[in-house]
């Protein structure tokens, strides 16, 4: 039997990776969709925003949301793959961190699936 692995104080990390995994693809899927409202409502008052084209991390959820209201637009995104997902959960499981790449594809003029940035 199978036993899922557990921090200190008992905490069911498999649980916890597994449920911030589905989290982030509802989100993304209503994203895709041209809905940020998932990430935006989702996040806690005290979330950081790691994005690469900043030059600093952006801290706070007021902050985060006005960050990525200015830059949102609809992506007509039409399928995701998640690659190397991976959750590091806290032994108190008061924090995790969510690592993955992510290979979003459009239609291009055509019809036809191509990646979004290769």
């Amino acid at each position: 039997m199978h036993k899922e692995r557990e921090g200190a104080a008992g905490v069911n990390k498999e649980g916890v990776s597994k449920t911030i995994i589905e989290l982030e693809e509802t989100y993304n899927e209503r994203f895709s969709a041209g809905d940020p409202g998932g990430y935006l409502d989702g996040f806690a008052d005290e979330v950081s925003y790691f994005d690469p084209i900043l030059e600093n991390l952006v801290v706070g959820k007021e902050q985060t949301v006005a960050w990525l209201s200015s830059i949102y637009s609809n992506p007509h995104i039409v399928r995701s793959e998640y690659l190397n997902p991976t959750v590091h959960v806290g032994d108190s499981g008061d924090s995790a961190v969510l690592a993955y790449n992510l290979k979003t594809y459009v239609l291009d003029e055509d019809g036809n699936e191509k990646q979004r940035r290769a």
